[in-house]
């Protein structure tokens, strides 16, 4: 987690802004749902059925914020006529019925430069986010769910415990995914999330852990915590959980009193 001042602010603004200019990059001659795909990060191996809906989803959180950053405007006193024509265009260019539509056909009827200098203008005008993160952090909690999704193939876990495994792992993929246009807060609530999940399954989980080879357990164990602990942190939940939140003291003292003691806390 980053609390400090930047040059540039991170904020609702700064990120639609952001994701707006990627879409523009070199895809002026694609598809508004290949633009778009590009501008959310989704890989090119995704394709088909998979891909339309991948990118309905994710344009469906940028639509989110985007409400949310007119509410804040609004609230701060900005007389609408400075916002709504400019936010409903960029809405309206991430509508699912323009998917199929030449994205410079989109940029020109909708992304023109008032709409991307009014874009800029909002994340100049917005306050810096309260907890905010950097993408080193975010690309070290990838790292953290590929170890994890890595120690839980190994053989012998029961499959009741990798689906559990697996669910958590898509749900902070997602949040990874979210992160660069709505901020920490879906990386947040898929932490607490896996702390809830844990806690509630506390007994069905802590039998699973206790049937693996307990070599395959402490190495689970460990990398289970350490991809949930970096979550947290980036989320600014830590401290907040480790002063109040009881579902997340559940966390650590599940995960550190099954493993071994020959493992340490990992």
């Amino acid at each position: 987690m980053s609390q400090h001042s930047s040059p540039e602010k991170q904020n609702v603004g700064s990120r639609i802004e952001k994701f707006v200019l990627r879409t523009r990059q070199n895809n002026q001659d694609k598809t508004a749902i290949d633009a778009l795909a590009f501008g959310l990060g989704i890989a090119d191996e995704v394709q088909g059925l998979d891909r339309q809906h991948m990118t309905a989803d994710l344009v469906t959180a940028v639509i989110t914020e985007l409400r949310a950053m007119k509410a804040s405007l609004i609230a701060m006193g900005i007389p609408s006529d400075l916002v709504s024509p400019y936010t409903s265009n960029a809405e309206q260019a991430l509508a699912v019925g323009n998917f199929n539509n030449s994205w410079k056909t989109t940029i020109s009827n909708y992304l023109n430069a008032d709409v991307l200098l009014a874009l800029k203008w909002y994340a100049y005008v917005l306050p810096e986010d309260a907890i905010t993160t950097t993408p080193e952090e975010v690309a070290e909690l990838s790292d953290l769910l590929t170890e994890l999704e890595q120690a839980a193939s190994r053989p012998g876990i029961p499959e009741s415990l990798v689906q559990f495994i697996q669910k958590q792992i898509a749900s902070i993929r997602l949040a990874v995914q979210l992160c660069p246009v709505a901020g920490t807060r879906p990386i947040r609530d898929a932490a607490r999330a896996m702390a809830f999940a844990i806690h509630l399954d506390d007994d069905e989980i802590r039998t699973n852990f206790q049937h693996c080879d307990p070599s395959v357990a402490a190495d689970l164990g460990s990398k289970l915590k350490k991809t949930w602990d970096k979550a947290a942190q980036i989320a600014g939940d830590i401290d907040k959980f480790g002063k109040a939140g009881k579902a997340a003291l559940e966390v650590g003292k599940f995960l550190y009193t099954l493993l071994p003691s020959s493992a340490g806390p990992g």
